[in-house]
């Protein structure tokens, strides 16, 4: 995979430009309005036959998602060209492996597609408009299944090329860039202690959340371009470090939050952030010494006071990182700890008992 630096999404695609036949733009019909995608993309592919794959509404579930791709699946493209936030990627995610994976259901659930070996025979570009998913920089997409949240990760869904506009993602409502911030993050945190981390991932993960912890104010609450042209970076960075060590336990008690309570993801993640690391800081393990001690460095406080500073610094960009803001009743305490995916608590630092998670959940009151 290769990046283009920031840069304006039009001159990127035009040092991109090659010679595609058949080209497969895959967008939201919000987007194409907003930034005239459809017209743009006609002047810049003059020789090229485009067909567009553009709904109002992304499909999310695998069933709608495949029929949705019905039209299209059989074509041969040379370019698939993806322009939207993390569930569009992951739309076009899930159109690769639909056509040229084969996947299905059983597969999915078994977590056995990335076993699945297939030559790519067309370019994928993508152009993030969230600054938050990194998921211009992963192998891997999220899909549903009976109300279930799945991962689908096979090496041919990195996109060959992507291109960072900052402009893009700046038109966006606060409360987007707020998730969008908060999501990469904790991606970011999270790759860092991964069990799976190396050398190499923390020194991607460690820049990613400097960026954005120092960017993360100025961004949201005084709207500065220049802040936010760090976060759409450090997204991007948690996205290369995360497609290598994988994402942990906060991440995985995230995703029934957000669905239960109909919470922005990168806020259901963060929500239990604080109370994971007070409860990380009372542990020995190599990985967690290193996050914390990185974590003492950027957010400039003693270990024991950094949950306190990020509930601090939330709450003065309009986030209350507490599950009682967001009408989560004690009563369902037991509910949210038994929702882990286990296959994302294999990446974690230390082991955690089933008493552990309740613990941690009871400390994001």
């Amino acid at each position: 995979m290769t990046e283009k630096k920031i840069v304006c999404w039009i001159d990127g695609l035009k040092k991109i430009k090659s010679n595609f036949q058949k080209i497969l733009v895959i967008s939201s019909k919000n987007l194409n309005e907003k930034f005239n995608i459809n017209k743009e993309l006609k002047k810049i592919f003059l020789n090229s036959e485009l067909e567009f794959l553009q709904k109002k509404q992304i499909p999310v579930t695998f069933s709608s998602s495949q029929k949705s791709f019905r039209k299209y699946i059989n074509n041969h493209f040379d370019l698939i060209l993806c322009f939207g936030g993390g569930k569009t990627i992951d739309y076009a995610k899930h159109f690769i492996s639909i056509k040229l994976l084969k996947i299905n259901k059983y597969e999915i659930k078994q977590q056995l597609v990335k076993k699945i070996i297939a030559k790519k025979k067309f370019k994928f570009i993508v152009i993030p408009s969230t600054a938050g998913s990194g998921s211009e920089a992963t192998q891997f997409a999220v899909t549903y299944i009976g109300g279930k949240k799945y991962s689908i990760e096979n090496k041919i869904l990195l996109p060959d090329h992507f291109i960072l506009d900052p402009m893009i993602s700046y038109q966006c409502t606060k409360a987007q860039k707020t998730s969008s911030a908060l999501d990469a993050l904790c991606q970011g945190i999270e790759s860092h202690w991964s069990k799976k981390s190396t050398k190499t991932t923390r020194k991607i993960s460690s820049k990613s959340i400097n960026l954005i912890w120092n960017s993360i104010f100025d961004a949201i609450v005084y709207d500065n371009f220049k802040a936010h042209q760090n976060l759409v970076i450090g997204s991007n960075l948690a996205g290369k470090a995360i497609n290598q060590t994988k994402t942990t336990a906060t991440h995985a008690l995230s995703y029934f939050i957000s669905k239960k309570y109909s919470i922005p993801h990168g806020i259901s993640v963060a929500l239990t952030l604080p109370a994971f690391i007070d409860f990380y800081c009372k542990k020995k393990n190599k990985n967690l010494d290193r996050t914390l001690g990185l974590l003492t460095k950027i957010v400039g406080v003693e270990k024991n006071k950094i949950s306190k500073n990020i509930l601090e610094r939330m709450k003065l960009i309009g986030v209350k990182l507490s599950l009682s803001k967001y009408k989560v009743k004690k009563t369902h305490i037991k509910k949210i700890s038994n929702s882990i995916d286990p296959v994302r608590l294999k990446n974690n630092p230390i082991n955690l008992s089933r008493k552990d998670i309740i613990h941690i959940v009871k400390g994001s009151f």
